[in-house]
């Protein structure tokens, strides 16, 4: 099974997040981990794509779009150097 999503995505933290559930549900996870990053404040928006492969999880190849001039922060930078390595990954 394969989903592709092309999103505009609100996020502030740039590190890797485990989500501690498995897929079998897929549009309630995507749902779940969007309703995380939209309780965040200080929104950074990026462009995504999300995918389920192997059974995991995957958003990837996301690209800054827009940064709040007001916070940015250093993982933001950091962000911006790394460029689409980025990847939120669920197992």
């Amino acid at each position: 099974m394969d989903y592709i999503f092309d999103r505009l995505f609100r996020i502030q933290e740039i590190n890797l997040i485990q989500i501690d559930k498995k897929p079998a549900d897929f549009m309630t996870l995507f749902h779940e981990v969007l309703d995380y990053y939209n309780k965040t404040p200080h929104f950074n928006e990026i462009d995504f794509q999300l995918k389920v492969e192997n059974n995991r999880v995957i958003i990837t190849d996301a690209r800054l779009i827009k940064v709040n001039p007001f916070y940015l922060l250093e993982n933001s930078i950091k962000f911006i150097e790394r460029g689409k390595k980025n990847k939120i990954i669920a197992t």
